[in-house]
């Protein structure tokens, strides 16, 4: 078998690091990821209990008396169902023979795909086939994800969500993130998510006013750069991946999402296992087995705070 640097005949542990090294790369650098809390589970758990916390009550005006009733917070818990992203990667004989740095940028792709697959899990729920080029589970449903918790957002133009006429994607973007009661907002920034083409959209002559001033601008200009109570984080994270839904059609269809970034009592992701290799078995000519997984749930504490749009239509789109 192959080294990281020469032939020999064991994976040494270079190469085992360089492969885990591809996929949690690809983890850590997507872009909806880091503003999602990580919530600590204990190894290779089934569940996640979350404790939830709702509002304290019992604070007084007055003269202070023992006699007062006592503060009291109401409590409860959230249980999530773990489940396994995994992928079976092949080492033949011929394989074994190639040096280790090429043996690396030949599992590349796979280990990538298999890293991709697992953050589209958090968000839309783990898929017994995992999920096609275009972000559409397979197979059976195992879990839910973010998106599955969230609350609907509808009529976004004020009627309905289909955008037809000048200033409603201005009415869309503002009612998707002014959905999240303001207690929740206040002091915090929103993460705001949308498939790429709403983007294009929402940059069209259609939607730009008579001042040449687009939108989109005009939205950006006011919640991410300026000084509106609802304050949106310049980071605005564009995927079909994460927000399409199996009723969309690229290019025709469009979601937005809004959530309160980095606040754990709102929306985490919960890993029992770390992304990384499993185990390996030899057969009995030659050939290594491995098993790559990492084990997820994405969870929605408190729904109040995260957002997903019902279907965009485009009347010319």
């Amino acid at each position: 078998m192959v080294t990281s640097s020469t032939n020999v005949n064991v994976f040494d542990s270079k190469l085992y690091q360089e492969l885990s090294a591809v996929a949690a790369k690809y983890h850590r650098e997507a872009q909806a990821m880091d503003v999602i809390p990580v919530a600590k589970v204990g190894f290779n758990k089934d569940e996640y209990k979350k404790p939830i916390y709702g509002l304290s009550q019992g604070v007084h005006g007055g003269t202070p008396s023992a006699d007062s009733d006592q503060m009291e917070t109401v409590k409860g818990h959230n249980v999530y169902s773990l489940k396994d992203v995994y992928a079976t990667l092949y080492y033949d004989q011929y394989d074994m023979m190639k040096e280790g740095p090429y043996l690396l940028t030949q599992r590349n792709e796979q280990l990538t795909e298999w890293a991709r697959n697992a953050n589209i899990s958090v968000m839309k729920g783990v898929y017994k086939n995992g999920f096609n080029a275009g972000g559409i589970g397979q197979g059976a449903k195992l879990s839910d994800g973010i998106v599955d918790n969230a609350t609907s957002v509808v009529d976004l133009d004020g009627t309905d969500s289909i955008l037809v006429a000048a200033g409603d994607v201005y009415k869309a973007l503002v009612k998707i993130v002014t959905s999240i009661p303001y207690r929740y907002v206040e002091g915090k920034e929103i993460i705001l998510g949308m498939t790429p083409h709403f983007y294009d959209m929402a940059n069209s002559a259609l939607f730009t006013n008579d001042s040449g001033v687009t939108e989109w601008k005009q939205f950006f200009d006011l919640h991410v750069a300026g000084s509106s109570p609802y304050k949106v984080s310049p980071k605005i994270v564009y995927s079909n991946d994460l927000f399409i839904d199996t009723a969309d059609t690229v290019l025709t269809h469009d979601r937005l999402f809004a959530f309160i970034g980095n606040d754990p009592s709102i929306v985490e992701r919960a890993y029992s296992r770390g992304f990384g290799m499993m185990g390996e078995a030899t057969n009995h000519i030659g050939g290594v087995t491995q098993t790559w997984t990492t084990k997820l749930a994405g969870c929605v504490h408190d729904a109040n705070g995260v957002m997903y749009s019902e279907q965009i239509a485009w009347v010319n789109a």
